[in-house]
């Protein structure tokens, strides 16, 4: 190994500050690159055609004559490997160029932005609409015959005729998806219950109003609802978890040639979460309507051992909402007289001012006892 020139540290040549710059050497260029011109291909013959062009388009436009002259076709047989002279043609496309044929072109396949619901978008909210006012009945029996117990697993769907069978039955394929496992059965419905009342009556929510591929279970909507109250998830993020839970358990969706199905259930679940979302609206306002029937039954029977006239249910007090009254001379009523439309029970406040608070107005004792002062 030969020794160092400078054998000790102290011996090196060194300079002060920041040192030496180093420049990169310039390196000899090529003239046969530099000297070069170089001609793009078919550059002059696209030129020359786009100016013939443009000169037929004038004279047309100054009513010279009636029609552009047709302008000689390419010749296509020029390759790649072939010098560009002046004598060669290149081909090109005419669509390719810019010209008055292509922007027009464009203009009318140009399709304006749609900025309210079409004929599907109507047709498909009007079935949802009809169909969830049919499947009110058919919920609250499965929630009445299944609240506080487990919910046996499903082995068939099928109708409960009521024509003693003499109805024709159908047979469809649902995919049917559950807490911790999904299922494909063959439910079988009638004329008598149709087939998204054969699948809540089972526990189970379709995702389209006519002749749904997927049904979801009601359990598994409810665990999304409340899930959503507390943590407000997206749809996105329950269907991609529920895709990985069931594959983990060893559950895969295929197609039909047999490969696995990366988002199966983001459309779907969306749908049913939407639509049993408004069915449980239907739900609380029945059970309202229930509650208000009670109370003026109850308002009845009070009135008629305190023998009082029985006031008509259908008078209530006005919203704010609500317009007020004109009358004939164009007047808005009086503040005693908008009060005196009003009838009350002894010793309960009206029933508008109970449901806006009933801590304020629930009860039935008013004023302050002086014993308290």
């Amino acid at each position: 190994m030969p020794r160092s020139k400078f054998p000790r540290r102290a011996e090196q040549p060194t300079t002060t500050g920041l040192g030496k710059q180093f420049t990169s050497p310039i390196k000899r260029q090529d003239k046969c690159k530099t000297t070069t011109y170089v001609q793009f291909f078919g550059q002059k013959q696209e030129i020359s055609r786009l100016k013939a062009k443009l000169e037929a388009l004038k004279k047309q436009a100054e009513g010279i004559i009636d029609s552009p002259p047709s302008l000689a076709p390419l010749d296509d047989k020029v390759t790649m490997s072939e010098p560009v002279t002046s004598d060669a043609a290149v081909a090109f496309d005419e669509d390719l160029l810019p010209g008055p044929e292509c922007v027009s072109t464009q203009d009318e396949e140009r399709v304006s932005r749609r900025t309210v619901p079409n004929q599907a978008t109507k047709d498909l909210y009007t079935n949802w609409t009809n169909l969830l006012a049919r499947l009110v009945t058919p919920l609250l029996e499965y929630i009445s015959k299944t609240i506080g117990k487990i919910p046996e697993r499903i082995t068939s769907l099928k109708a409960k005729c009521k024509a003693d069978g003499s109805c024709m039955t159908r047979t469809n394929e649902v995919l049917c998806l559950f807490q911790d496992y999904f299922q494909k059965f063959s439910v079988e419905w009638c004329n008598c219950e149709e087939l998204p009342h054969v699948l809540v009556a089972n526990g189970l929510f379709p995702t389209a109003p006519l002749f749904p591929r997927f049904a979801i279970s009601v359990h598994l909507l409810d665990f999304y609802r409340a899930l959503f109250e507390r943590s407000c998830d997206a749809v996105n993020a329950m269907a991609s978890a529920l895709n990985t839970f069931y594959a983990r358990r060893g559950f895969v969706v295929t197609d039909n040639k047999g490969t696995p199905v990366q988002d199966a259930f983001r459309r779907g679940l969306g749908y049913a979460a939407q639509w049993y979302d408004n069915l449980q609206i239907r739900l609380e306002q029945q059970v309202d309507a229930a509650v208000l029937d009670a109370d003026n039954r109850i308002q009845d029977s009070e009135m008629m051992n305190l023998s009082l006239p029985m006031p008509s249910h259908t008078t209530s007090a006005p919203l704010p909402s609500d317009p007020p009254t004109v009358t004939s001379s164009s007047t808005p009523p009086k503040r005693s007289q908008a009060l005196s439309q009003i009838k009350l029970v002894p010793a309960e406040c009206a029933r508008i001012l109970r449901q806006r608070c009933p801590c304020c107005f629930g009860g039935n004792l008013f004023g302050r006892s002086l014993e308290y002062e």
